[in-house]
């Protein structure tokens, strides 16, 4: 026999096993379908309140902890662009002391130098494509013309660290890859400053002054790579080791030969890229 919360044999009875309320001579719980039998008993409301309150707690404790932890990812990305403004600034005022001072704990600013160095430059060249195809002759696809250079590009950064790395172990400097990354970090800052305002004036079509300084950018992005080593040799604890001029001869030849190798590969896909266009009727 199912007895109620008063002891009676009748009165409003809930379930035991989600609390709804039941009709007295109801077989299955209509809030959960479980079959009710002698073991069935009514819920107090007070429990039943209870349960309540509790999941309304468990609810408000969920809202309030989901706000929380985007509040803590905004702060986190809040405070990695001071740090690297901070850090920028710092370049920008002087390039090679910078560089000098530039360590592991700048691997997060280094990072992104190179990513918006690497996106930088492709994006020029997309905003000055669209502007050259003005009747749509060749089509210009954003991931073409963007995103394969951009990941060329950040792999080409990564081999050049890597080398520099090589060739300050033959100069017994003692540093690591993020320690390098960094200082190329520090002194790519300007170059990326130049590409980012050359890109800005491609999209307000301004295309000689954005040329001029796309080509500053690029050129001295070229410096930076020149002057990493002697940033780095400022760090020499030893009369140990290579000439730092002797370093610059060995890490140009290493990536003239991994230009030689790579380079002509892109160079074969954009000409079959190019060939399958509509310009491959006069190729």
């Amino acid at each position: 026999m199912i007895y109620n919360i008063s002891g009676k044999e009748r009165g409003s009875m809930y379930c035991s096993q989600c609390g709804a309320l039941m009709k007295e001579d109801a077989k299955f719980c209509g809030g959960c379908g479980s079959q009710l039998g002698q073991e069935s008993q009514q819920v107090p409301a007070s429990t039943k309140a209870h349960q309540q309150q509790q999941q309304g707690t468990q609810m408000s404790a969920a809202s309030v902890a989901a706000p929380k932890q985007d509040s803590e990812y905004v702060e986190k990305a809040k405070h990695t662009s001071r740090q690297f403004f901070y850090f920028a600034l710092q370049s920008l005022k002087a390039p090679l002391a910078a560089s000098k001072k530039s360590n592991e704990k700048d691997k997060v600013n280094g990072l992104i130098a190179h990513v918006l160095l690497a996106f930088l430059i492709p994006l020029f060249t997309y905003f000055t494509a669209k502007s050259v195809n003005t009747y749509g002759v060749v089509e210009v696809s954003f991931g073409s013309v963007v995103f394969q250079p951009f990941f060329y590009l950040l792999i080409y950064l990564a081999v050049f660290t890597a080398v520099t790395l090589g060739v300050a172990k033959l100069m017994k400097v003692e540093v690591s890859f993020l320690s390098v990354m960094s200082k190329y970090g520090a002194l790519n800052v300007i170059p990326v400053s130049l590409l980012l305002l050359s890109n800005l004036l491609a999209i307000l079509s301004m295309n000689a002054v954005s040329t001029f300084l796309f080509i500053v950018g690029i050129g001295l992005f070229m410096v930076s790579n020149f002057a990493l080593l002697f940033a780095i040799n400022a760090e020499k604890k030893t009369n140990q080791g290579i000439d730092v001029y002797y370093g610059l001869i060995i890490s140009n030849v290493v990536m003239a030969i991994f230009f030689a190798i790579v380079g002509m590969t892109v160079v074969e896909r954009i000409m079959d890229q190019l060939s399958n266009s509509p310009l491959g009727f006069f190729m």
